[in-house]
């Protein structure tokens, strides 16, 4: 007996190898499919039971394609946080330079507020309405403002038809649908970013979704809480 992990990032079983030869022959699986033996904790690839190995006289053929068969295909881990590196770095090119232009005016916004005691504002304080934004270098605000519409519209445009960011696309990883269909705008960029960025601003909550959205990529279906959010999967670009 035996439980795989489906395309859908679902477990299916426990059910006979017979079955499985089954899914397998009707493109639903294939030998790189993660499963456990019935009793057992530990998940190998088909291949690697011995109902399934190349010494198994019933060993099946591997069948390409089809949704379910998504498994041999998904990104590493560690392709998917390198291309989140990467559209760091590009988002610090972008919006950097009017950050730092910024900097001097923050750091003395923060130094005249001293004198709130143990707990003074945050130099950010002036996003939040705390310090009148009156007083904002226009220049710093413009070049801040320009880098950060610069980064939506290519990140938006590229998430939406392609899948990819920029970071993706060095990586050679790009996002789709469980069923494999593109993820266009909806799942690519609202349900996957903007839906996500609403719940890690929540104080506390947010930073507690945040790290288990990281460590949800180290399991066996590799998907991140705002992928199962998304209904999406990263998979490597062909």
């Amino acid at each position: 007996m035996y439980t795989i992990i489906g395309g859908d990032g679902k477990e299916y079983g426990p059910v006979p190898a017979e079955q499985v030869r089954e899914w397998i022959a009707a493109g639903r699986a294939n030998l790189d499919t993660q499963a456990k033996a019935a009793g057992t904790n530990e998940w190998k690839r088909l291949r690697d039971h011995p109902d399934f190995g190349a010494e198994s006289p019933d060993a099946p053929p591997v069948m390409p394609g089809g949704p379910a068969s998504l498994e041999n295909e998904l990104a590493s881990p560690w392709l998917r946080l390198g291309a989140r590196l990467l559209d760091g770095v590009l988002a610090a090119v972008l919006v950097g330079p009017g950050f730092l232009m910024m900097l001097p005016w923050l750091i003395a916004q923060s130094n005249a507020d001293a004198s709130h005691g143990l707990f003074p504002r945050s130099p950010f304080s002036a996003f939040s309405g705390d310090i009148p934004l009156a007083g904002i270098p226009t220049s710093a605000a413009a070049v801040l403002a320009a880098g950060w519409v610069v980064l939506m519209a290519i990140q938006i445009a590229l998430l939406s038809t392609r899948g990819q960011s920029v970071g993706k696309i060095v990586a050679g990883v790009r996002i789709v649908r469980l069923d494999g269909q593109p993820a266009g705008f909806v799942h690519a960029w609202l349900l996957r970013a903007c839906v996500v960025g609403f719940i890690c601003a929540i104080p506390f909550v947010g930073s507690f979704f945040a790290v288990l959205d990281i460590l949800f990529i180290f399991t066996a279906s590799r998907r991140c809480l705002h992928d199962r959010i998304a209904g999406t999967h990263v998979v490597k670009a062909a």
